[in-house]
């Protein structure tokens, strides 16, 4: 998350109800590196959704990599 105009990046979870929940969100730029974020939900439910606003410019950037799903619980802190 980076540029001038960069605004937010958020990760809702459906749950098979269609129930929605934001289970994780950044806001403002960042720095031009990556970061490791790790989430652990409870279930998977139906839908993962990743949103991306790069704002209106064109300058900015959002990058998602490597995303992992499996079946246990991540370690420390990132229990959503």
């Amino acid at each position: 998350m980076w540029g001038e105009t960069v605004q937010s990046l958020k990760i809702t979870h459906i749950n098979s109800l269609g129930s929605s929940e934001t289970v994780w969100r950044k806001r403002g730029p960042i720095e031009s590196v990556w970061y490791r974020e790790m989430i652990t939900l409870e279930t998977l439910g139906t839908k993962i959704i990743f949103t991306a606003n790069c704002g209106e410019t064109g300058t900015s950037d959002i990058a998602i990599d490597n995303i992992s799903l499996i079946d246990k619980p991540c370690p420390g802190k990132y229990n959503a």
